[in-house]
């Protein structure tokens, strides 16, 4: 369930923000068409708006990402925006201001001129419908196929030139003079082939041996080669590379939704760790002891939503889990290292065997620094087994129990 934004900026990337921009910017799509068959006051109404919210938007969205606005993953989309918007506040609020103010001083044929400019810049407004290219996500995928299988359009277009070229050439040869404004020249017989091709049949201005099964059969061919062929070509060429982006950005929304959860989690659990490492600091000097760290089997709670998270605190791995965390030694551990130690707790089994298997492996590496300085032993020394087995092993403090302590004994 989405939380709901703290704050203004933080709104502006949730859904909610998103399907308002949406519904405006088709609502914008769908006054510029009423505009275009007549003119009314309440349209003026309805831009001025619109416009208020597209401008508002682009502003947020500037404070909100700041020089990622122009520089971003989106930039493209964002300046096209900008342009837009720009262009819109400049036609409907700033132009008839400097009418006024101009006007009334200047009457000449160049202001006339740069009024016809702006009137006619006005039509850019109808860029805002690509607008909708970015709103709608199917329709930014059928884009990037296209753009996608451009170079494999390129190629069937040239192929169907090469075939309404060649047929050209034919029929002009055969034809031509039976067939004034149609056939007679290359240019009217390409053309006429390919007035043939996108409508699947013979024009009206074409009247050529109806009766003859030959022509008939020549045309019939053409007509399912050009037309038929081709454009199921195309079909299948825009569909390959639309399933191919769908299943693309298919994949990088699921990647993208992993890494939220995932960086979701990360943050829950670290502030569980938090919260329980202020649990054990009774005293607040900012570290917790073994015995401190044996406490947390008294906290049910704080226990549970630990084996949520994959870590399973036992009687037995409380004092082992402790001096893996502090691996130089050390009889406290601080925040930081707490919070590191419980995040590489977290996991399988094999996680949690190979972090205890780097503290014993610490500890067996101590242990034999310890009988080589005790017996001044030399390193290739090492290599001879007497001498290890008959090594003595230093009178140490009790050391913490682990696999690594016995091995030298």
């Amino acid at each position: 369930e989405e939380k709901a934004p703290s704050h203004v900026l933080d709104w502006v990337e949730s859904e909610v923000f998103k399907s308002i921009t949406g519904f405006a910017i088709v609502s914008n799509s769908i006054l510029l068409g009423l505009e275009a068959d007549g003119h009314s006051p309440f349209y003026d109404e309805c831009e001025t708006v619109l416009l208020v919210w597209f401008t508002a938007e682009v502003v947020l969205r500037i404070l909100l990402q700041k020089s990622a606005y122009f520089c971003g993953d989106e930039w493209h989309w964002n300046v096209f925006d900008f342009c837009i918007v720009s262009s819109g506040v400049l036609d409907s609020w700033f132009m008839p201001l400097l009418i006024t103010i101009i006007g009334q001083q200047n009457r000449s044929s160049s202001f006339s001129s740069i009024i016809t400019i702006f009137r006619v810049a006005r039509l850019l407004r109808v860029l805002r419908v690509a607008r909708l290219f970015r709103v709608f996500r199917q329709l930014n995928l059928l884009i990037g196929g296209l753009i996608e299988a451009g170079q494999a359009v390129v190629w069937i277009t040239m192929l169907s030139g090469i075939l309404v070229y060649v047929n050209a050439v034919v029929c002009t040869k055969l034809i031509g003079s039976k067939e004034p404004g149609s056939f007679d020249t290359m240019t009217n017989s390409c053309w006429t082939l390919f007035n043939m091709m996108c409508s699947a049949g013979l024009p009206a201005n074409v009247s050529i041996h109806v009766d003859n099964n030959s022509w008939k059969m020549y045309f019939g061919g053409y007509i399912i080669a050009s037309a038929w062929t081709m454009v199921n070509l195309v079909t299948a060429v825009l569909s390959e590379h639309m399933v191919s982006a769908t299943t693309e950005q298919n994949k990088a929304d699921d990647e993208e939704e992993r890494v939220k959860l995932f960086e979701s989690d990360r943050r829950e659990y670290i502030t569980l760790t938090s919260d329980i490492f202020n649990l054990l600091d009774t005293d607040k000097d900012g570290l917790i002891s073994e015995a401190d760290f044996q406490e947390v089997l008294h906290l049910d709670n704080e226990l549970k939503i630990l084996a949520s998270f994959g870590v399973v605190l036992g009687v037995d791995e409380i004092k082992a889990y402790f001096h893996m965390m502090a691996l130089d030694g050390a009889r406290e551990v601080n925040r930081e290292t707490f919070i590191s130690g419980m995040m590489r707790l977290r996991g399988a089994a094999n996680s949690k065997h190979l972090f205890m298997l780097q503290w014993e492996l610490q500890s067996l590496k101590d242990d034999v620094v310890e009988v080589i300085d005790y017996n001044n032993l030399s390193p290739s020394d090492l290599v001879t087994r007497p001498v290890i087995r008959t090594a003595v092993r230093p009178p140490v403090a009790a050391r913490p129990a682990g696999l690594g302590l016995g091995y030298l004994q």
